[in-house]
């Protein structure tokens, strides 16, 4: 008898509970408005902006010398198997940077990769003759800003 008396119970309070209008229930749902601040906060720094260094082929890194404006690469040999890292700093924009020879050319058998990883190119191959090459170096990053040097490379 208990039983069937709490089921009534519920039942009808859940009918009048749907049956109330909704706005009844809207007094739950208002936000606790937030206090005014009694003092101003103190401003926020001013995030700085990282001035960009602008883009250089970078000779220092892999060690080699320069002297008169031009650089060396290391001395390769004939008929071996030659690789050359050659690396730039600096620039802004999308990776990776491209490479490329704009004046003069590479010894006889070797060749420059457009790019190697995101900032650094190769000069490699098979050397085939014994010269001496000049040839300028091009490197171009993301926003179109070249920097260019001048090298050398003796093929014993």
């Amino acid at each position: 008898m208990k039983t069937r008396v709490a089921v009534a119970l519920a039942a009808s309070l859940l009918l009048i509970v749907f049956a109330l209008p909704r706005s009844t229930f809207a007094h739950r749902a208002r936000p606790t408005p937030t206090p005014a601040p009694t003092s101003t906060p103190a401003p926020l720094p001013t995030p700085t902006t990282p001035t960009a260094q602008p883009l250089f082929i970078d000779t220092a890194s892999e060690g080699y010398t320069c002297s008169n404006g031009v650089c060396a690469f290391p001395d390769g040999t004939r008929n071996t198997s030659y690789a050359a890292p050659i690396t730039s700093g600096g620039g802004t924009g999308p990776t990776p940077y491209t490479w490329s020879v704009v004046a003069g050319s590479l010894p006889a058998g070797l060749s420059l990769t457009s790019s190697y990883g995101v900032y650094s190119a190769y000069v490699y191959g098979t050397t085939t003759n014994q010269q001496t090459a000049t040839f300028t170096l091009q490197v171009k990053d993301g926003v179109g800003d070249t920097a260019r040097q001048a090298f050398t490379l003796t093929v014993n």
